[in-house]
């Protein structure tokens, strides 16, 4: 194995490039519109000097500042260490690959510690920016259980790149770390992975309330179907398979999306 292929695990802990734009601009969005809205809102006070109070009083702010810059400082160096990767300044590129993963580290560290404490949750527990929080800190842990779980399934069901299925990949099965060799391709798992575990999850820790989200949910999960069924054919099938079926497939899967904007907005 070669001593670049060893830092492959880590470039997957840090998640796609998708989902780091995904949350930025999520999260900036929340930030710029809600500072005053229900989503910085808690129910209660906390004693003076407590871990709850300082989260009430302003950390909130900050740790939605931390992991802004998290998933904004994952980003660009991570397009720094492609584009000088692609100019074959590799040492450089892999520089900033190494600074990527810890300051992602630290910064995710830094949201877990600051919103693991007892005293004054019931104050915070139900507020929707200690929600997003902890799906910062969670998600960060699901992504590197997908590739935990994108491992045990390709021993038992052969995966197969895009690459390779196209005739451009030659003999890198046989010489290339693994994980190196699917670096382009399992992400798609890991995005479908991730999004199908927040959903379990969301559901599971919801709190009490009278909204109905019976379509919702539904929708969700039929999407995430359809998702495990593309993922089958285009990754864990030894042929290309784009017949009319997968087009239908393809076909619903945006339906639902547009859906769910609707029964959102």
């Amino acid at each position: 194995m070669k001593t670049t292929d060893s830092l492959i695990p880590y470039v997957f802990m840090t998640m796609h490039p998708l989902q780091h734009i995904a949350m930025l601009i999520s999260g900036i969005l929340l930030l710029t519109t809600q500072k005053e809205g229900e989503f910085f809102k808690t129910v209660g006070d906390c004693p003076s000097g407590t871990e709850g109070w300082g989260f009430v009083n302003g950390d909130k702010f900050k740790l939605m500042n931390y992991a802004m810059i998290a998933h904004g400082s994952a980003l660009v160096l991570h397009w720094l260490y492609q584009a000088f990767n692609f100019y074959d300044v590799k040492v450089m590129g892999y520089m900033f690959l190494v600074t990527k993963m810890i300051i992602f580290f630290i910064l995710i560290i830094q949201i877990q510690s600051g919103i693991d404490f007892t005293e004054c949750a019931g104050a915070v527990g139900n507020s929707q920016v200690m929600a997003w929080l902890t799906i910062e800190v969670l998600l960060f842990y699901i992504n590197l259980t997908s590739l935990s779980v994108f491992i045990f399934i390709q021993n038992i069901k052969k995966f197969t790149s895009i690459r390779e299925r196209v005739g451009l990949a030659g003999d890198m099965r046989k010489t290339m770390d693994f994980l190196n060799y699917a670096q382009d391709d399992v992400h798609w798992w890991s995005i479908w992975f991730n999004q199908f575990a927040l959903s379990i999850l969301t559901l599971a820790f919801a709190p009490s309330n009278d909204i109905d989200i019976t379509w919702s949910a539904a929708g969700v999960f039929t999407q995430h179907l359809l998702g495990a069924y593309l993922i089958r054919q285009l990754y864990f099938n030894s042929k290309i398979q784009f017949k009319m079926k997968t087009k239908v497939v393809l076909g619903l899967t945006v339906a639902i999306n547009c859906m769910l904007i609707f029964q959102y907005i």
